[in-house]
């Protein structure tokens, strides 16, 4: 009788062969059944009516034990390459790998090239660019074949990155884009400085991770380098825009620029609800048809605000334009006044608003302060909220009180045609930069200003090249005495602020999203504080000369920077601070600049459009 431990292997043998449909033996003389029924004779350890029998020994239990599965890694039935094709450059280095993981010599792997002047493949894929051109590398395991297409290019010579400098908030992600020559190549690898600050993948994708500054650094296989800086900032606790709630007519643009919480930096997309009516192209907002629709911004965290905007019809243009050139008994020479009227009237005639409506010109010499004023309400009659409109003046520019009532030479006080009513200088032949103003406040709408006169920037005493040896020789006198705050030249002073600007509205409200700012007044001025306005005498003045040819009167318009037939107050200011900075102008032994001025500063509103 068959011992225990025998009669248990067998069973197990047995059992296994016929759970795989194979038989045990073939031979007649020994059939599976027979060896099932003489095993069912014998009853198993255990079982009534059997012996017990001893038990199984180490040596019983390591030939009854499966193998470890792990220790055995199966061949795929079809090995293939990962990788279809390649690009190296000389000298370069990679490795090809099987699918499935299996290593090269587990499944008898041969690689070959068709081309070893062009690349080479070691027994374990390892492949290496060696010239310029292209080559083909097989595997083949066991006569199933797979290839992968090499290309093989010059070693770059230097690499480049989409960047140099990256400003990120905590969280936020950007893309750096590696460049390298035209026909190079080269597997570029990424690395930070401080990854506590910010980290890269080996695509180059930058995650910032904590505030600070750090590296980024591209690589080539041939060590040729790449950086870029990447500071990052807090993460933003709100967004607000430059504009708020706020009408456009039909054809106008306006430029939107997310402000973020103090401290903090990071992207954020603007959308429109409504792309049929306000059409979104970068931070620029273009009113298409009329209707209303709402603006979104959104931080990379989840920040918003929104900017409702209604469209209107297109706007009218109305412009006035004024040159006082006579001044009887006020002691003060001629000016080219209505040659300068001239000018502006013919360039106005000769280009249409932004809308593409054209400009509706009034002209006017030798006015009384009075006489302007009406000027105004009757040029201006039957604006809407929606109409633009400009006032022009070329004149003499004097002493004034500021509009607290202090004295300040030179506050933008305005010398007009005297009217004979009144007996008191000042009364008889001034009009100051706030009577103005508040003049053009009663005109609804948007109103462009454009001041040709001495004086007329107000108080930029101080700045880069409008200290006081560049006052005009009357007004030497004082001058050293003057106390000279630095300013920028482009800066209009308090006079000229409080006369326009206050008229304004500007209010920021962090975390509500928005930031009210309605201009109403758009400003060029010919000249700084105490800051002559130079003029060609009986010919023209300079600020205008220049200001017309910058638009001229046909064709393409000088002061258009980005040439998109539209001319901007920021892209004329650009241009007349050019011709300003190229002239200088020489009196009683000195020599003498201009600086034009603007309000507000790198404003993007349309002023000109010519077809």
């Amino acid at each position: 009788m068959m011992n225990g431990t025998i009669r248990r292997l067998l069973a197990a043998l047995l059992a296994l062969a016929l759970a795989l449909g194979v038989a045990l033996a073939e031979e007649e003389a020994f059939p599976v059944e027979d060896a099932v029924a003489e095993l069912e004779e014998f009853a198993l350890p255990g079982e009534d009516g059997a012996p017990d029998a001893p038990l199984e020994t180490d040596a019983d239990a390591a030939v009854l034990a499966p193998a470890d599965p792990d220790a055995m890694v199966a061949a795929p039935a079809q090995p293939v390459l990962t990788t279809a094709a390649l690009t190296l450059g000389v000298k370069e280095k990679a490795n090809l790998t099987i699918a499935g993981g299996a290593a090269p010599e587990s499944v008898g792997a041969v690689f070959t090239t068709s081309n070893k002047k062009i690349a080479t493949v070691d027994a374990s894929g390892r492949v290496t660019g060696k010239k310029a051109g292209k080559a083909t590398i097989t595997l083949d395991v066991g006569g199933v074949q797979s290839s992968c297409e090499v290309t093989v290019k010059k070693a770059p010579g230097k690499v480049t990155l989409s960047a140099k400098k990256l400003t990120l908030g905590v969280g936020e992600k950007s893309a750096l884009t590696a460049t390298l020559p035209k026909n190079t190549a080269s597997v570029i690898t990424y690395t930070s400085s401080k990854t506590s600050v910010a980290t890269v993948d080996a695509a180059g994708r930058v995650t910032a991770v904590g505030v600070g500054k750090t590296t980024v650094t591209a690589k080539t296989f041939n060590g040729k380098k790449a950086k870029c800086t990447v500071t990052v900032k807090a993460a933003p606790t709100y967004v607000t825009a430059t504009i708020g709630e706020t009408a456009l007519w039909v054809g106008r643009s306006v430029k939107i620029e997310p402000i973020l919480s103090s401290g903090s930096a990071g992207k954020a997309s603007i959308v429109s609800s409504n792309p049929s009516v306000v059409q979104i192209s970068g931070t620029t907002a273009r009113a298409l048809a009329k209707g209303s629709a709402t603006i979104t911004l959104t931080t990379y965290n989840g920040k918003c605000a929104e900017i409702p905007v209604n469209v209107t019809k297109a706007p009218v243009y109305r412009a006035l334009v004024i040159g006082e050139e006579r001044f009887p008994g006020a002691g003060v020479s001629s000016m080219p006044g209505s040659k300068d009227a001239a000018l502006m009237k013919k360039m106005l005639n000769s280009v249409q608003g932004p809308s593409g409506a054209s400009w509706n010109v009034t002209t006017a010499t030798n006015q009384t302060a009075e006489q302007i004023h009406q000027l105004i309400r009757s040029t201006f009659a039957g604006v809407e909220a929606g109409d633009v409109s400009l006032f022009y003046i070329s004149t003499h520019g004097d002493e004034d009180y500021d509009i607290s009532g202090r004295y300040a030479s030179y506050a933008g006080c305005l010398l007009v045609y005297p009217d004979f009513r009144y007996y008191n200088w000042y009364d008889r032949y001034t009009m100051t930069l706030s009577r103005l103003a508040n003049w053009l406040c009663e005109v609804p709408g948007q109103v462009i200003v454009m001041i040709d006169s001495c004086g007329s920037g107000a108080a930029i005493y101080g700045a880069a090249g409008v200290s006081a040896p560049a006052l005009s020789g009357s007004d030497d006198g004082g001058a050293n005495e003057i106390d000279a705050p630095a300013f920028s030249p482009e800066a209009f002073d308090q006079a000229v602020v409080d006369a326009f600007r206050d008229l304004d509205r500007g209010v920021l409200a962090p975390g509500q999203g928005a930031f009210v700012l309605d201009n109403k007044f758009f400003v060029l001025t010919a000249s700084a504080y105490r800051e002559t306005s130079w003029s060609l005498k009986n010919k023209y003045s300079y600020f205008t000369k220049w200001l017309t040819d910058g638009i001229k009167t046909k064709g393409k318009m000088p002061a258009d920077g980005n040439k998109n037939k539209y001319t901007t107050l920021n892209e004329l200011f650009n241009y007349l601070k050019k011709k300003c900075n190229a002239k200088t102008f020489h009196y009683r032994g000195a020599s003498y600049k201009q600086h034009v001025q603007v309000y507000p500063a790198n404003s993007a509103f349309e002023l000109f459009h010519r077809k």
